[in-house]
């Protein structure tokens, strides 16, 4: 009886299937580290950009730029003028910026011959202006400065001062005066009280004080 052939099934060799799963295996090798390569280029870029911003954070704000300062305008009003007087010229406190005050002479007062007060032209200043009837008020304050007879300096100041009950028969006015021999030199107080009383009565129209 005939022995039916039949066709070998092919059969793999031992190791083929091994081989034939090797450029499978490589390409999931190599998708694998391409992967991961894409996450850390994604981590890279956040840290990247993170440190930006922590940078532009930290950095200083930029200065902006100033207003230029309004400059002084032409018809601003000017400063007071320095005052006549300083701390150690030897004159009260109360009177050291007299200069600033009302002056009641438009011009200066002349020298006149036995007329107290220094030797060359002199100026009145009050530091309140009297009422109409002439009268100043308590506290009112006047000096009068009287400069060298070549008006290089002032070299007195005779100063009257106003309390209401000091004085009520000569107006209640207080009497001082400062001399001086020198620009440099303080004032000293040189006379006071009833020996300006004489003078001073001669002006009671004008509350006793002197305006020409």
């Amino acid at each position: 009886m005939p022995v039916p052939i039949t066709t070998p099934k092919s059969v793999a060799a031992p190791g083929t299937a091994a081989v034939a799963l090797i450029p499978v295996a490589m390409n999931r090798l190599a998708v694998k580290p391409l992967s991961t390569a894409r996450r850390w280029m994604t981590v890279g870029c956040a840290i990247w950009l993170l440190t930006i911003g922590i940078v532009a954070c930290q950095a200083p704000p930029a200065a902006q730029p100033q207003a230029a300062s309004p400059s002084a305008s032409p018809n601003a009003l000017a400063s007071p003028a320095v005052p006549a007087s300083s701390p150690d010229d030897g004159l009260p406190a109360e009177i050291r910026a007299y200069t600033n005050w009302l002056k009641l002479n438009p011009a200066p007062l002349p020298p006149r011959a036995g007329a107290p007060h220094g030797s060359g032209v002199k100026n009145v200043h009050v530091s309140v202006a009297p009422d109409a009837s002439g009268q100043y008020a308590d506290g009112a304050l006047v000096v009068k400065e009287g400069l060298t007879a070549s008006g290089d300096f002032v070299e007195l100041v005779a100063v009257m001062h106003k309390r209401k009950g000091a004085d009520p028969e000569h107006g209640d006015w207080i009497y001082d005066e400062y001399i001086r021999s020198r620009a440099d030199e303080p004032f000293r107080l040189a006379f006071k009280g009833a020996v300006c009383w004489g003078c001073h009565a001669q002006a009671k129209a004008t509350d006793w004080v002197f305006t020409r």
